[in-house]
C-alpha cells in the first residue's frame, strides 16, 4: 500500500468526512474501517485544515503500522480493522479546488485543477509545460537550458548579491501568478513592503519619536523559502497537490555553478525563491504570515510596535526599555524566528535609542521620516555639477543609465520629503540624455 497515493487522493478534494470517504471507498479493496480511518485523521489534523502530501502521508503509514501491530498481538483480525489497501482501480480521479474552509475559502484564486489548465491559464504550451514548470534538474550556468540569466552584482560594503532573472516567457507566467494568485492571498497588517499603498514612509511611520528602536534581519530571505515552503502556500490556496507543485517549480529556482564562476553559490543549488523573479517577493511576504502573527503578539504583549519590510523588522517604544527587557526581546525575537524556520542575521540587529541617530530603510525616524541631510546635500551637489560638466564627465561610476539612476533617486527623496524632491527635480529639468 503506498501512503503517498492515498494522500494525493484524500487531498485531490474537499477534507469533509463523507466526501473523503466516497473518494476513497472506490479506491480501497475494503471499506473494513474506513470510516474509523477518516474520523482519526479529521480529528488529529483538525477538520477543515489541509496537510501536506507529506504531513498526511507520514500518519497515513504510522497509523497503518499501528493496526498491523494491534493485530498481531491481538491474534484475531476480527476484532481489528484491517490497514487500507489499494485496490487495482486507477487511482485517478477528478480533482477538485480545496480551500482551508477556516482560512482560504474566501481567497478570489482562479481554480485551476489540470495540468492543461495550469499550461492554457500561463500560455504555455502544454508539451512545454514539464520545461517550465516540471521537474527539471538544475541547469549550469550560461546552459541554453536555464531559464535564468544568472548574475554577480558587487554591493558597496565590498560583498556581493547574486541576481537569477528569469527569460521572458518565465518572466511572463510568473506575473500572471503574481497578478493572477498571490494578489488574491492576504498578507499580514503589519508587512508593508511590495504592494499598492505601502512603502517605507509606511514602514517607519509607527516608529517614528519614539525611545528606543529595535531593528532585526533575516538571514539568507530568499534562499531560506525554498520549493516545500512554496508548494503548500498553493496548496493552501486550494490547488491540488500536482498544481501546487507545479506551481512551486515554476517560482522557484536552482542552479548548478560547476566553473565557480560566482565563487560560494553553492546553497544555490537547493531550489529557492530566486532574486530578480516578479513573483518572490510577494510569495516571501505571504510565507512570513506566521511569523507576522507572532512577532505581532509578542509586541503587543511588550507594549511596543512592530513592522516589517521585506526582510527588515522594526520594534520601538514610546518610554525607556531596561537592558534586560531589550536583551529579552533579542532572545524572544530569535527564538520564534527559528521556530518559523527563519534565521536572523545577528550584525545587523540594531538597538537605536533618541539620544543617536535612530535610521530605518535608509530614513532617519527621530522627530519625523526624513531622508539625512547629508544625502539630500550630496546628490544635490552631484546634479549641480552634471549641470556644470554634463552627464558623462560626472558619471564616475560608469552607470549605464545614470540621468534614470538620478531621477529615481529624487523621486526616492520626493515619497518622503516633497518640498526637498521638488527642488532637486528642478534642478534635473534641461538635462540632455547625452
Amino acid at each position: 500500500m503506498c501512503s503517498k497515493k492515498l494522500a494525493s487522493i484524500i487531498l485531490c478534494g474537499p477534507l469533509e468526512v463523507d466526501k473523503i470517504t466516497a473518494r476513497l471507498a472506490g479506491v480501497v479493496v475494503s471499506e473494513m474501517g474506513l470510516s474509523e480511518f477518516v474520523e482519526k485523521m479529521l480529528a488529529y489534523f483538525g477538520e477543515g485544515s489541509r496537510p501536506s502530501v507529506w504531513a498526511l502521508s507520514e500518519w497515513i503509514t504510522i497509523y497503518q503500522d499501528e493496526l498491523w501491530e494491534a493485530q498481531y498481538e491481538n491474534g484475531d483480525g476480527d476484532d481489528v480493522n484491517l490497514p487500507l489497501r489499494l485496490s487495482d482501480a486507477p487511482d485517478f480521479l477528478p480533482t477538485e479546488m480545496a480551500p482551508d474552509r477556516f482560512l482560504s475559502s474566501h481567497w478570489s484564486v482562479p481554480s485551476i485543477t489540470t495540468l492543461g489548465a495550469l499550461a492554457h491559464w500561463l500560455e504555455i504550451p502544454v508539451e512545454h509545460l514539464d520545461w517550465f514548470c516540471g521537474q527539471m534538474r538544475p541547469a549550469e550556468i550560461g546552459s541554453k537550458l536555464s531559464h535564468y540569466h544568472v548574475v554577480k552584482i558587487p554591493k558597496k560594503n565590498g560583498t556581493s548579491r547574486i541576481l537569477e532573472i528569469p527569460k521572458s516567457t518565465l518572466k511572463q507566467a510568473q506575473r500572471y501568478v503574481l497578478d493572477g494568485i498571490l494578489a488574491h492571498i492576504p498578507i499580514h497588517d503589519c508587512s508593508h513592503g511590495f504592494q499598492r499603498g505601502r512603502s517605507i514612509v509606511s514602514y517607519v511611520q509607527p516608529h517614528v519619536d519614539q525611545e528606543v528602536i529595535v531593528k532585526f534581519d533575516l538571514s539568507d530571505y530568499f534562499l531560506t523559502a525554498d520549493r516545500t515552503r512554496v508548494r503548500s502556500l498553493f496548496h493552501l490556496a486550494g490547488y491540488p497537490p500536482h498544481i501546487s507543485k507545479y506551481l512551486a517549480h515554476l517560482c522557484t529556482h536552482g542552479f548548478i555553478d560547476q566553473n565557480h564562476k560566482l565563487g560560494g553559490s553553492w546553497k544555490y543549488e537547493q531550489a529557492h525563491l530566486p532574486q530578480g523573479s516578479p513573483s518572490s517577493p510577494a510569495i516571501a511576504d505571504r510565507l512570513l504570515f506566521m511569523l507576522d502573527v507572532r512577532l505581532t503578539g509578542l509586541a503587543e504583549k511588550l507594549e511596543m510596535n512592530y513592522t516589517r519590510y521585506a526582510d527588515d523588522m522594526a520594534f520601538s517604544s514610546s518610554t525607556r526599555l531596561k537592558h534586560s527587557k531589550i536583551d529579552g526581546l533579542k532572545r524572544m525575537v530569535n527564538l520564534i524566528a527559528d521556530e518559523e524556520g527563519w534565521s536572523l542575521n545577528d550584525d545587523k540587529t540594531r538597538v537605536m535609542k533618541r539620544g543617536q541617530r535612530q535610521r530605518l530603510a535608509g530614513l532617519v525616524v527621530n522627530s519625523k521620516a526624513n531622508v539625512a541631510r547629508s544625502e539630500f546635500d550630496l546628490l544635490k551637489a552631484i546634479i549641480y555639477r552634471v549641470r556644470k560638466n554634463g552627464l558623462a564627465a560626472e558619471n564616475r561610476q560608469n552607470h549605464p543609465h545614470f540621468l534614470e539612476y538620478l531621477r529615481g533617486r529624487v523621486s526616492f527623496i520626493m515619497m518622503v520629503n516633497p518640498q526637498r524632491g521638488e527642488k532637486l527635480s528642478r534642478m534635473l529639468e534641461g538635462l540632455d540624455v547625452d
